[in-house]
Parts: C-alpha cells; sequence; structure tokens
C-alpha cells in the first residue's frame, strides 16, 4: 500500500531535482504557479467518490490512498500530470486521454480497414504494444502524446490494477510495465534519486 513516508521523501527528492535541473526545474515551476506545491494537498473520500464517479470506474485501492495524501499533481515528475479530486488538472488530463483515444480510434479503423469490435480486438492482437486507451483509466500525461494508465484487464497479485506506460509513437512499453501504482512510485523514486546524482556529477566537473 502506498504510506504517508515514501510520498513525503519522493516530495522532497522532487523539491531538491527541480531546484538543480536548468530543463525540469523552470517547466516545473511554470505549472505549478504561485503556490509552487509539487503534491496538491489531500483529498477527501467523497471528492475521491465523486472522480471514481466521473470515471465511471473505481480506481485502485493504491491510488485511493495516495489521493488522501496527495491529490495529484500538476508537475510530479518528467512532466507529468497526475490524476487527482480536483479540477484542476484533472478535467485536462481527461479532455487529453480522450482526444488522444478518439484518435487512436481513428487510426485503428483506418489501418483495418473497419471501426468494428472485432477490427479492434484484431488489431490489439497483433503485439503487446496495441492497448486501446479507451480500454484503460488514464491518471497521467506529459502533455506530449504519453499517458500512465491504470490496466482494467491485468491485476498484480493483491487485486490491484497494474500500470502501464504508454506513448503516441509506440504504444504500451513492455520494459515501462508495473505490478501496480506503488512500483510505479518505487520506479520513480529511483529515477529521481539516480537524476540527483548525475546533476551533482555534472556540477561537480562545471567546477573544475
Amino acid at each position: 500500500m502506498v504510506s504517508e513516508q515514501p510520498i513525503s521523501e519522493i516530495n522532497i527528492l522532487l523539491e531538491q531535482a527541480y531546484a538543480r535541473d536548468p530543463v525540469l526545474g523552470p517547466y516545473a515551476r511554470a505549472q505549478l504557479g504561485d503556490s509552487g506545491h509539487v503534491l496538491e494537498p489531500p483529498a477527501t473520500p467523497a471528492e475521491i467518490a465523486q472522480l471514481e464517479s466521473r470515471l465511471r470506474s473505481p480506481l485502485p485501492a493504491n491510488y485511493k490512498q495516495f489521493l488522501l495524501l496527495a491529490n495529484g499533481s500538476r508537475c510530479f515528475w518528467r512532466k507529468f500530470a497526475l490524476l487527482g479530486a480536483s479540477p484542476d488538472p484533472s478535467e485536462k488530463i481527461l479532455r487529453a486521454a480522450a482526444d488522444m483515444s478518439q484518435w487512436q480510434l481513428n487510426t485503428v479503423a483506418e489501418i483495418m480497414g473497419s471501426s468494428s469490435q472485432e477490427a479492434y480486438e484484431a488489431w490489439k492482437s497483433r503485439s503487446t504494444a496495441n492497448v486501446l486507451l479507451r480500454d484503460n483509466i488514464a491518471f497521467g500525461t506529459d502533455w506530449e502524446g504519453s499517458f500512465y494508465l491504470f490496466d482494467r484487464e491485468r491485476r498484480g497479485p493483491d487485486g490491484e490494477m497494474c500500470v502501464l506506460y504508454w506513448s503516441a509513437e509506440y504504444g504500451a512499453f513492455e520494459n515501462r510495465f508495473y505490478r501496480d501504482f506503488a512500483c510505479l512510485l518505487s520506479f520513480i523514486r529511483q529515477d529521481i534519486q539516480q537524476h540527483l546524482i548525475a546533476l551533482a556529477r555534472v556540477a561537480k566537473r562545471s567546477k573544475k
């Protein structure tokens, strides 16, 4: 399960990375606005229930626990915004996912010569990368055609929805598949730590 300590640690790492990175830092500050908070204040159970009603689907328990600690983010890591229970940026994320889904459906229909359900299923069977956005729950985007998705069809040992990294260019990445949201957070934490080490090395070389 997602708990307060790893979320707090990730928040500290993000603040350090954005303070030191000459590219990601200015982007993050522009997205976060006057508040400067990487993570939004906690959502209430009622707000989360409203979000699930908006999605017409229950959210994984791990993600609901995350929202009770941090109600999404306008700029989480590597330009990704995360879905929360408040309208901003959640409505923009859902709109971006809906627009991309329609583009994908039109593209697949053109490839297959049909927009029937059978045609879509045949396209999906061609490759593990061929994942339809409409079949999953988009909960994060970098606004450049990439999304984090909760996989409705695959679940981990504890019953949590698995997480996919999907891009318009490639589809679902085999090497960016996570057992659940907690595993994604663990990966992101390690990625930020490695990025901070790389920044420190660059700074050290520049002083020589």
